[in-house]
């Protein structure tokens, strides 16, 4: 039996075919139908309930052509081929407040699979392209691709009972670029479960404006910024992230943050329940050597760490040439640091630290600071140019101070002691006295110098001094000298 045409109206919307049927006993279908056009605003019509409960409007057209091959009485075992073809669509969910315009491309499917080749569209200002297909509608296994201007997406995955098997899942955005696999565990009525190896490459200031509120505050300040690759792997509830059992591997050329680089990085990192047990940090910085190891707890909303610090050998010369007001000014030596501290992510400025420093082989005297303080002691000796060469001492920080009682300023003609604190406004507040126990002491002045004291104060990087010498004690120490009125 031959059907020659028919056609029928739905939703104004005519559908024609043609087809035949043989054995009449058994009786077997071969029909093919047709439209040239349907609009797709009608589709509200037949899926209210999905259009009303996320907001959709759809427009444009399609059109397709659908053929079945099978017995009359198990339309299920047959063959279905069917092929959609759209045009300027168009598609919109006021829930979401999102928006695709100009969707064009070919849908094709069958019983057990479907297909999408170069179906494109138009979001946010940009076009992109999603080419693909989804084969076994019970164990799904699907591959695609989507491309666009500052978009790349390759996805190879299989789904069998509750487990997701990423086979691929590598994509690019702007300078973002990532590779993984691994399992999905998608638990019935429970989050999904991850066991996810990845590889990272981002830049860092692009993954600012992505840190939770009280992190931003405290990070974006620094403006840091660098390309880091990211080696890692994650076991752990998708939403609890601070409960993942993780180790990763960060390396990087270069980071800077506040314009200050640093360069040859590697990182170490282990989390296990809410604990960061082992982070470990290498790098070089002005060719000097950068050691650290720490700790912390992310279960804690304010995020504690732990960590100690070792600068080694750092080159002022080299480093002054990153600081605007000081490229031009004569600095060199290097610089040491042995540091351990205690703090929280959320509010860096409750640092509790302790270490010490020091300068070796060093030529400083073109800081303000130093100006300063060697123009009052040429003022008050005549010593001529006096210049620091080296520079030693302890410190602790706390209540956003950085506090010394014994840090020793050295030059070939004179030693000061130096107590006092600057505060992280970049104010200070220091008392200088003469060493008189270091050996280079003018014998003519010792009396003055044992009587001196400096005061500097107000903003470190253009401070204030003042000065102060016992008279009376200077002139009972010269009349005790030459006996006079003995």
């Amino acid at each position: 039996f031959k059907l020659k045409s028919f056609s029928v109206v739905a939703l104004e919307t005519a559908v024609k075919g043609a087809g035949t049927v043989t054995d009449f006993k058994a009786p077997a279908l071969d029909l093919q139908a047709s439209c040239e056009s349907v609009d797709l605003a009608k589709l509200k019509n037949i899926l209210p309930d999905i259009f009303k409960a996320y907001g959709l409007e759809t427009s444009g057209e399609a059109s397709f052509n659908i053929q079945f091959q099978g017995p009359a009485s198990d339309l299920l075992s047959g063959t279905i081929n069917a092929k959609a073809d759209l045009h300027n669509a168009s598609a919109s969910s006021s829930k979401f407040n999102q928006k695709i315009n100009n969707v064009s491309g070919t849908v094709t499917s069958t019983l057990d699979s479907l297909s999408w080749n170069n179906f494109t569209g138009t979001y946010l200002g940009k076009a992109y392209t999603l080419t693909g297909g989804l084969t076994d509608f019970k164990d799904p296994k699907v591959k695609t691709t989507l491309d666009g201007q500052d978009v790349q997406l390759k996805v190879d995955l299989d789904k069998k009972d509750d487990l997701v098997t990423i086979h691929e899942l590598n994509g690019k955005y702007l300078k973002f670029t990532f590779g993984a696999a691994g399992n999905v565990t998608l638990p019935p009525g429970k989050e999904p479960v991850l066991d996810i190896k990845a590889q990272v490459s981002l830049d860092l200031e692009d993954l600012v404006p992505f840190l939770p509120a009280d992190q931003l505050k405290t990070i974006e300040p620094l403006k840091i910024k660098g390309l880091v690759n990211i080696d890692g792997a994650i076991k752990g509830r998708a939403q609890d992230w601070k409960n993942w059992t993780a180790n990763a591997r960060v390396e990087s050329p270069l980071v800077s943050a506040m314009g200050y680089n640093v360069h040859d990085i590697t990182v170490a990192i282990a989390q296990s329940n809410g604990k960061v047990s082992n982070l470990t940090a290498d790098a070089t910085a002005y060719d000097g050597k950068i050691h650290a190891v720490g700790s912390g707890d992310v279960s804690d909303e304010a995020m504690p760490f732990d960590l100690a610090l070792n600068i080694d050998g750092l080159d002022l010369r080299k480093l002054k040439m990153d600081i605007p007001n000081l490229k031009s000014e004569e600095i060199n030596g290097k610089f040491y640091l042995t540091t351990v501290g205690k703090g929280t992510i959320a509010d860096i400025n409750g640092l509790h630290a302790k270490g010490s420093l020091a300068v070796r082989e060093g030529f400083l005297t073109e800081f303000k600071l130093f100006k300063g303080l060697f123009g009052i002691l040429n003022e008050v000796l005549r010593l001529g140019q006096v210049m620091v060469t080296d520079v030693e001492g302890n410190f602790i920080i706390e209540n956003q101070k950085i506090t010394t009682d014994n840090l020793r300023l050295k030059s070939p003609s004179i030693v000061l002691l130096t107590e006092g604190w600057v505060n992280f406004d970049q104010y200070c507040d220091l008392n200088v006295v003469v060493d008189m126990t270091s050996g280079i002491v003018p014998s003519i002045a010792e009396e003055v110098l044992r009587s001196l004291k400096i005061h500097i104060y107000d903003k470190i990087a253009n401070p204030k001094f003042g000065k102060k010498i016992s008279v009376p004690q200077v002139i009972n120490s010269i009349i005790k000298t030459i006996g006079i009125f003995q």
